[in-house]
């Protein structure tokens, strides 16, 4: 779409004999063709801006998606194209206010808008403005400005023209969002009931159990260890890197003791800081050329009840 964002999309049939004023026409239009995009979250929000531009008949729309405390231009049109790929702090700012109260802010001339962040709206050749949320569920999950170069030029109609347009998107990307998990969902099933297949099936399952896991946690290394004739944890099979075999004894604590004796899944953010890790472990792991882990999983495998290994 150019910057002017005067070519529309092609009319829904029947529309031009409706009593329309042109920008309720334009955002019939656009809704249909939000509706009918390819469920593609990225393309959905690169056309919801384009037609956010074309609606209101501004000069520029951009999207903003929130990260922590950054806001980051994810999709443009117009003038703001300009800005893809630009970060900015959300503190301070309309896009701040508009994520806290949940509700669009019109700045009708930004020079004079305390709220604005003046350089970028310099920058972008902003004169005035529309920003408002993007919604999902009860949270708003991404930032929608549309601008004129000329201050004065936003107004209240354009803010109600605006709102139905997010709303058909919010919608459109939430089904999407919901479909792609539950594509997910399933290729985790069929990837776990592979995993059990090819488990059983093995000469050395504790081997396969390992390449399992590593595979579906992603981790750069996996190992099994069992209790031998003394009580102790020994290393009996292990992927990834090439880690030392281990021997955690009966009487000293470690994470992987407390799951075998526990029978219960230890998960752990930063198992270098934790009370319970063996140092011993901890310079196996380095030796390993795994100085940058920091989480990690142990957990207990049981047969009739009872743990065999960790």
């Amino acid at each position: 779409m150019n910057d002017d964002a005067k070519s529309p999309p092609e009319h829904a049939p029947g529309l031009d004999a409706l009593p329309l004023e042109e920008d309720v026409r334009r955002l019939i239009v656009a809704q249909q063709r939000i509706c009918d995009a390819p469920a593609d979250a990225g393309a959905i929000r690169q056309l919801l801006v384009e037609m956010a531009q074309w609606v209101l008949d501004l000069d520029g729309a951009v999207l903003e998606l929130i990260e922590g405390e950054d806001l980051v231009y994810s999709h443009a049109s117009g003038i703001l194209v300009a800005g893809i790929g630009m970060r900015v702090g959300r503190r301070g700012s309309l896009s701040a206010l508009v994520i806290a109260s949940g509700q669009p802010q019109l700045s009708d001339d930004v020079k004079k808008d305390t709220r604005v962040d003046a350089v970028t709206a310099r920058r972008l050749g902003i004169g005035s403005m529309i920003v408002a949320p993007l919604r999902h569920a009860h949270d708003t999950v991404a930032v929608v400005t549309v601008a004129a170069r000329e201050s004065g030029r936003c107004t209240e109609r354009h803010v109600a023209l605006l709102q139905p347009l997010l709303q058909i998107a919010a919608t459109r990307l939430e089904r999407v969002a919901m479909s792609d998990e539950q594509r997910a969902a399933d290729q985790l099933l069929m990837t776990i009931g592979e995993a059990s297949r090819e488990i059983l099936a093995a000469g050395e399952p504790a081997s396969q159990l390992c390449q399992w896991a590593s595979r579906l946690l992603d981790a750069p290394f996996a190992v099994f260890l069992q209790p031998d004739a003394d009580g102790n944890l020994v290393t009996t099979a292990q992927t990834g890197a090439p880690v030392a075999p281990m021997v955690l004894p009966p009487d000293k604590p470690s994470i992987m003791r407390s799951a075998f004796d526990s029978g219960r899944l230890q998960l752990i953010a930063d198992y270098r800081n934790h009370a319970d890790t063996s140092e011993r472990v901890v310079e196996i792991l380095d030796e390993a050329g795994l100085a940058d882990t920091h989480s990690g999983a142990a957990l207990p495998v049981t047969s009739g009840g009872k743990p065999i290994g960790v």
